[in-house]
């Protein structure tokens, strides 16, 4: 009985002794330790700039029936690598002093998350309108462009969806 109630004894203060080390106290959470001041992104510079279009998508069954550009603005920013894209839905082919084009999803279908009994994720088309940013580089591989119009493309189709004039 007394074997026992010692070794009891050594597990108990084994446990608490791997807790104060884990954590620098007994059943308390690690203390998270925060700078006082946040350290800012570096601004871009002023020659990374991209295009914000704003868009007004309108679908019917996630099939694209019609598109207005409600808006667009240049800003100076870093871009997000759209151009290392290889795949998606749509490309974007842009006109400009250079013709480039990336790849995006089609806003026109949704993911859907599983729920219940099920662990399978599925998709659902949309009806309706979407109101869709888009944001273009202006810049790649450290070399600025200019566009003047873009087309969106099916890629399963090949078939020009929309074509947005900026001008």
């Amino acid at each position: 009985m007394k074997y026992s109630i010692f070794i009891l004894l050594v597990l108990v203060t084994g446990f608490a002794q791997a807790d104060v080390l884990s954590t620098g106290s007994v059943g308390q959470p690690p203390r998270i330790i925060i700078d006082e001041k946040p350290v800012p992104v570096a601004k871009a510079p002023e020659d990374k700039k991209v295009m914000l279009v704003d868009l007004e998508l309108q679908f019917e069954k996630g099939e694209l029936v019609e598109t207005t550009s409600k808006s667009s603005r240049t800003i100076v920013s870093y871009a997000p690598k759209v151009f290392s894209k290889k795949s998606g839905e749509w490309q974007i082919l842009l006109n400009g002093n250079q013709e480039l084009s990336f790849y995006t999803h089609n806003p026109g279908i949704r993911e859907i998350q599983p729920g219940g009994d099920t662990k399978d994720y599925s998709w659902t088309t949309v009806t309706g309108t979407v109101d869709w940013p888009l944001v273009i580089p202006l810049y790649k591989d450290k070399q600025s462009f200019n566009v003047e119009s873009f087309q969106i493309v099916d890629v399963a189709t090949k078939k020009v969806i929309a074509d947005i004039n900026l001008k």
